[in-house]
């Protein structure tokens, strides 16, 4: 059945990516999901950012938001197993394995910034983190939006693991990690090395 305007449940808006994710998570799983797949294709649909928002919404703690919506609603993301405490995604980029961060650094001793607000925090919690983990690195790196452009995305990096903290997400696949992190990496950085730059910026710009 060829898919029409009439068939959207909600209207498309300025916020064009956000109504089109809306429309998409009501019509997944319909009739109308393999058209709606092959626009998404023909348009070079992002499925790294949208396999990532998966994981934000799948990994939310209790203080992130009460209505989250369905992982397995977005595009490219198939199905979600839980093995022991890993979770493992099929997607149409291939199984994403990845830990939740809050369970898997319950035992240490900053483990109060995962009950702080992660979601939209990514520079104010990878910054929490690396100042009583220093033998952490935090990454910059330029990620691609859904269609074109992209965003500044912050996280850290330790020997073969990625904590994204923002998600709450721990990632030690190497595999899983080149699957979510596509974006262009801008800077590595050490707590020194961000105090150092710190302090730099505050003398040359007083305001």
């Amino acid at each position: 059945m060829k898919l029409s305007k009439k068939d959207l449940p909600y209207p498309i808006i300025e916020q064009f990516s956000e109504s089109l994710l809306y429309n998409y998570f009501y019509l997944k799983g319909t009739e109308y999901e393999m058209e709606f797949n092959e626009l998404l294709n023909l348009y070079k649909f992002n499925y790294s950012m949208s396999i990532h928002n998966a994981i934000y919404y799948l990994l939310a703690t209790k203080n992130e938001y009460t209505n989250c919506i369905n992982p397995l609603k977005w595009p490219g993301v198939y199905e979600i197993h839980i093995i022991d405490s890993k979770y493992v995604l099929k997607t149409i980029m291939g199984e994403i394995e990845v830990y939740k961060a809050s369970e898997q650094f319950s035992t240490i001793n900053s483990r109060y910034i995962f009950d702080r607000k992660l979601m939209g925090k990514c520079y104010e919690r990878t910054y929490d983190f690396v100042k009583e983990n220093k033998d952490y690195q935090v990454i910059l790196s330029y990620m691609p939006n859904f269609f074109c452009g992209g965003n500044y995305h912050a996280y850290l990096e330790k020997g073969n693991q990625v904590l994204d903290i923002a998600s709450n997400a721990l990632y030690s696949s190497k595999e899983s990690i080149s699957k979510i992190f596509r974006g262009e990496e801008i800077a590595k950085l050490s707590y020194h090395q961000i105090e150092k730059k710190f302090s730099y910026i505050k003398k040359e710009f007083l305001e």
